[in-house]
């Protein structure tokens, strides 16, 4: 992995974290969607799944620990 400090072009370094956090996103997404069991609790469809709540007093686990452990 490269240190992103050791960037000195300014453009460069911007556009590695940027393609580092979106990658980081997906991988974390993915395994928390893996973790949940890959489908909508509700409805049981797997397509355009997201971790969100309308009401956060009824979640079940809050995700950012989830991805944590």
């Amino acid at each position: 992995m490269v240190n992103y400090l050791m960037i000195k072009d300014r453009k460069k370094r911007n556009e590695y974290m940027r393609k580092y956090h979106l990658s980081r996103y997906y991988r974390l997404r993915k395994e928390a969607i893996d973790k949940l069991g890959g489908k909508c609790s509700k409805c049981k469809s797997i397509e355009k799944l997201e971790l969100d709540h309308i009401n956060p007093k009824i979640k079940s686990i809050e995700v950012s620990r989830f991805l944590s452990v």
